[in-house]
């Protein structure tokens, strides 16, 4: 993208500012932003914390909100996924069980940065970490992870565009397409 996906503008308004919107009343404990850069994201008013482990991505970011959450899951949200629903991830929380990880796989990918995780994956994921992997996915095949698959996405009526990822201006002009034509539903 050329610059901070957090403050990509759609609809006149930065991804975060979206993605908090949407997620700020879900959960009992407020949003926390992982960031290596606070003095961007001040203006929200939310908590920050700094990667306990540097320069590790999303993996790193992942380490640190469990180490820092006092709840034994965490629900870890992208920056640049506009169309996340509540009713979606209020399901998820819902039938989450014992597992790991739940996290919902389209039948081609999974969805690693939209996914609840427990407190249990912190060995595997520092084991990864120390060993180099940066990959979130790297740490799966060492714990318990359940998928929510597409079949059960499908009978939710999840569109599409759900886990639309802004990662380029392609992704961006196709946002707000949508958008423009009016396909993204209230509830979105």
């Amino acid at each position: 993208m050329g610059q901070n996906k957090s403050f990509v503008l759609l609809d006149g308004k930065p991804l975060i500012e979206i993605v908090l919107e949407k997620i700020s009343n879900i959960f009992e404990r407020k949003p926390v932003i992982i960031t290596n850069h606070m003095e961007e994201y001040e203006y929200l008013g939310c908590e920050m914390v700094s990667d306990l482990i540097k320069d590790k991505g999303p993996l790193g970011g992942i380490h640190t909100a469990l180490l820092h959450s006092p709840t034994p899951y965490v629900f870890i949200i992208a920056c640049d996924m506009p169309f996340i629903a509540r009713f979606f991830i209020e399901y998820m929380a819902k039938r989450l069980g014992q597992e790991d990880v739940l996290i919902p796989h389209n039948g081609e990918n999974v969805e690693p940065l939209h996914a609840l995780y427990s407190k249990d994956c912190l060995p595997a994921i520092e084991r990864h970490l120390h060993e180099e992997h940066r990959c979130v996915q790297a740490f799966f095949q060492d714990i318990t992870i359940k998928y929510i698959v597409q079949a059960e996405m499908a009978s939710l009526q999840l569109p599409d565009y759900y886990f639309l990822n802004v990662n380029t201006s392609s992704d961006l002009a196709k946002a707000k397409a949508w958008l423009e034509q009016g396909l993204t539903d209230a509830k979105y």
